[in-house]
């Protein structure tokens, strides 16, 4: 099984940052997996840790 580059390490400051931007921007959860070396499962549940929200007219 091949994982994503960061699978398993601590997400820095800088990786929370920017997902709660990328989350606010509406950019998809499997495009920022791959932009920050991660799982979709792993930036959902961050995003979900750290508050991150998704802008109201977004749609899934």
């Amino acid at each position: 099984m091949i994982f994503p580059s960061n699978h398993g390490k601590r997400w820095s400051f800088g990786e929370k940052v920017e997902v709660r931007r990328l989350f606010a921007e509406g950019v998809s959860i499997e495009t920022i997996g791959l932009m920050l070396g991660r799982t979709p499962k792993s930036v959902e549940a961050k995003a979900s840790e750290i508050g991150a929200v998704r802008p109201e007219n977004f749609a899934r």
